[in-house]
């Protein structure tokens, strides 16, 4: 693989590496730059105030001079070296800014222009070009012009780059140390779930994996062996359905096709046709049935809207009292306050008219059918007082094709399991203190897809 991640985690380390040492490099220069511009002005006022006081002292004190001009006095402080500026260029102003004495001879008998400069303090004035300083301070007649240097910045530049070269050296070592490393703890669960994945992919669903990393590498493993278990029971159960459906399907096309033959032969009259249309329809109910669970796992048409599971109850009562009272079967409804949920009507007529059916299947003379509101869902129960459960069924009867004692196709409490879940919702089972069973479907009232 060209592009690995390993790679892209070490090449990403550089980048970042490389980024931040020319941000850091590049704020460094600048602000020493500005720390040895400010510490080199700082230090020519501090030396120009002193030289401006010596120079003002000398015009007062020196008698000597019968030339009062300012020409004069100043000739005669520098004469009298009063004022010693060791190592830095000055020179003596006018009032009009031209230059009177200086020890730099490209500026003598020019004039400096004091717009250039800018102003530090009230009457102090500075201006740098390139790496020369130079700081202008008032006189009594005049003014005193010090300029310096930069002296040394070009050199710790070098130096300081020089030693950002190295640790950039170094920490590149340490990047790539780190970064193959890192590199190996990531790829290397990412190499395990693409075995597995192509595991999967050949249905080879015993597979798992097992990451500790802590972190979301763990969780992504743990959702893929889930995953894997999940697919492993799908398989299953669809192995089961297509057994199921074969066996059911083959009992009545066995009797249709032994009715038809006697038909044929002569041996069945009528009665041989009333045994096909019966096993017709039969058939008829379990294909409508499984295309009907088919169409709710795979296709979704649920139509959520504001509706009333009270109605929604009395409905499915209404349409199994007649058969109920064949059988002597009173059914008993207590709904506990108003009913309104966010649910798909026509599907949980369906799941409460499942859960009647079966009921009137096993009771002996009740059904209690009972709503309440509890935190937010509404709980469904319908309870017969029939034998009840046999423990190990309460685990399976909303498996489909599951039939208990005297059961039809199998295929209604699956159905119910699946119109209940998606509705955000649970189904479960469970058998009364005093015998019979009790179905309880609980789902929210507000629940949005």
């Amino acid at each position: 693989m060209k592009n690995s991640i390993g790679k892209k985690i070490i090449l990403s380390y550089f980048l970042i590496l490389i980024i931040s040492f020319a941000l850091v490099g590049t704020m460094f220069y600048f602000i020493t730059l500005n720390y040895i511009e400010r510490s080199v002005v700082k230090q020519l006022v501090m030396q120009g105030r002193e030289a401006t006081a010596l120079i003002n002292k000398s015009f007062e004190n020196r008698k000597i001079f019968k030339e009062r001009s300012f020409l004069g006095m100043v000739r005669g402080a520098f004469l009298w070296r009063k004022m010693q500026i060791s190592g830095q260029d000055y020179a003596i102003l006018d009032p009009w800014g031209r230059v009177l004495f200086t020890n730099v001879k490209s500026l003598e008998g020019k004039r400096i222009d004091l717009d250039n400069f800018k102003r530090i303090g009230r009457r102090d004035y500075y201006s740098r070009k390139g790496d020369k300083i130079s700081v202008v301070l008032p006189l009594d007649r005049g003014y005193l012009m010090l300029s310096g240097r930069l002296t040394g910045i070009k050199m710790m530049t070098l130096e300081i780059l020089r030693i950002l070269l190295l640790t950039f050296l170094i920490s590149g070592l340490i990047v790539i140390v780190i970064g193959m490393f890192l590199s190996r703890s990531i790829t290397a669960p990412i190499k395990k779930m693409a075995i597995m994945a192509s595991r999967l992919k050949e249905r080879d669903f015993d597979v798992a994996i097992d990451i500790n990393t802590g972190d979301e590498l763990q969780e992504l493993g743990d959702t893929i062996n889930d995953l894997a278990r999940k697919l492993k029971d799908y398989d299953l159960a669809q192995k089961r359905f297509l057994q199921n459906v074969s066996h059911e399907l083959k009992t009545p096309l066995m009797s249709i096709q032994g009715y038809a033959e006697g038909i044929k032969d002569g041996v069945f009259k009528e009665d041989g046709i009333e045994v096909i249309l019966n096993e017709t329809a039969r058939m008829r109910e379990l294909v409508n049935d499984i295309i009907y669970l088919s169409r709710l796992e795979t296709v979704n048409d649920f139509n959520f809207a504001e509706t009333d599971i009270n109605e929604i109850i009395r409905k499915s009562v209404e349409k199994f009292e007649g058969a109920a009272k064949l059988r002597n079967i009173e059914i008993e409804m207590k709904l506990d306050g108003p009913g309104q949920i966010r649910g798909d009507e026509e599907k949980l007529l369906q799941a409460v008219a499942n859960l009647l059916s079966n009921a009137v299947k096993y009771a002996r003379t009740k059904i209690c059918v009972s709503k309440e509101v509890k935190d937010s869902r509404v709980i469904i129960e319908v309870a017969d007082d029939g034998e009840g459960l046999d423990t190990e069924e309460l685990d399976k009867v909303f498996e489909r094709f599951y039939k208990g004692k005297d059961g039809d196709t199998g295929i209604g409490l699956s159905i119910v399991k699946t119109i209940v879940e998606k509705h955000g919702g649970k189904v479960s089972a469970y058998n009364r203190k005093n015998k019979g069973a009790v179905f309880r479907i609980e789902i929210p009232q507000n629940f949005h897809t």
